[in-house]
């Protein structure tokens, strides 16, 4: 009870503050701005080649993993101590699982449309590329919003000594978030053309052939 009670007191002090909504407005704006930059080669590229949709037994070991470290996030948060609510903790359980099989589900067809057939391929993107991105893009709101307001209301030595700890966090976001866009373009470049493409290329070599 003491978690959730110091939580809605958190919310409620950020809501006081306009910076802080107008900081945290813009955060979530730039997260999906950055979360299209780094997914859209796959929708371009599934738009494009239109391969049919392949589930792989890869897949769904990608999909616990990416299911056990949502409950394991959640639990490590709120589901610790003597006052956890563990009935909240549950209900985002649920919620974590229809998320990330629905998240999965998307992901599946449009890697597949994608052309993108490599298991490890497949593994690099479900289970680092799309949980890391949506972690890397969730702490920047979470660390501007909560952190910064926080310090500028109620200073305290520990928050201060936290600070280099949340510079150095910040700092480290970008170049993550660029090592996953381009591991995302690679992915797709060595991915199967359309199958246009490929009929017209082993036409192309049985015509080299056949005349040789």
């Amino acid at each position: 009870m003491s978690d959730a009670f110091e939580v809605f007191e958190a919310l409620k002090i950020i809501a006081k503050s306009p910076l802080a909504i107008g900081g945290l407005v813009v955060s979530v704006i730039i997260s999906l701005m950055i979360g299209i930059w780094v997914f859209r080669p796959v929708d371009r590229a599934a738009k494009d080649r239109e391969h049919p949709t392949q589930f792989t037994i890869i897949d769904f070991f990608c999909l616990f993993f990416i299911i056990q470290l949502a409950m394991a996030i959640i639990h490590w948060q709120l589901g610790l101590g003597a006052g956890a609510q563990m009935t909240f903790v549950y209900l985002l359980d649920s919620f974590a699982c229809f998320a990330c099989g629905a998240l999965w589900m998307k992901s599946v067809q449009f890697m597949s449309r994608a052309g993108i057939q490599k298991p490890w391929h497949r593994v690099l993107f479900l289970a680092v590329i799309i949980p890391g991105t949506l972690i890397t893009v969730m702490t920047a709101p979470a660390l501007l919003s909560f952190r910064l307001e926080i310090m500028a209301i109620t200073p305290t030595n520990e928050d201060h000594l936290n600070l280099p700890a949340t510079l150095a966090i910040l700092a480290a976001l970008p170049p993550i978030l660029y090592l996953l866009a381009m591991s995302t373009r690679k992915i797709v470049a060595a991915a199967k053309p359309p199958p246009l493409v490929r009929s017209s290329v082993e036409m192309a070599k049985q015509s080299k052939a056949g005349a040789g």
